[in-house]
């Protein structure tokens, strides 16, 4: 289950991340920007996941787009932790429902230098 880290691992984790994730790709996939640094989404978008009636946490699933960058797609769960995710072939699913994606992505919009993106 979730749980709070510290600052400390925190810039561990994301420091090991930054020196490995051009080495984790295919040579093909190599300096393309596919792995972002982070990827910021507003209060008021992340509210409206979370403010879902029966809504116990958000989920963060990984996609990608059709140019092969990954992104950050967050969906609320359940306390019978099943996705929230609007019906199949209605006007819900076409206005976006409470699916998030579309966040600030760094590259290319990145956040001030911080512990945790220095």
């Amino acid at each position: 289950m979730s749980q709070f880290i510290s600052i400390t691992e925190a810039i561990d984790m994301t420091t090991l991340y930054r020196a490995n994730r051009e080495l984790i790709l295919t040579q093909s996939a190599k300096n393309k920007q596919i792995l972002p640094t982070c990827e910021s989404f507003s209060l008021a978008v992340v509210n409206q996941v979370l403010t879902q009636a029966g809504c116990q946490g958000l989920r963060v699933y990984y996609g990608m787009d059709p140019s092969l960058k990954l992104h950050a797609i967050l969906v609320g769960y359940d306390s019978q932790d099943r996705d929230m995710l609007p019906p199949l072939n209605t006007e819900a699913e076409d206005s976006g429902g409470p699916i998030v994606e579309r966040g600030t992505r760094c590259p290319d919009i990145c956040p001030p230098p911080s512990p945790l993106n220095p």
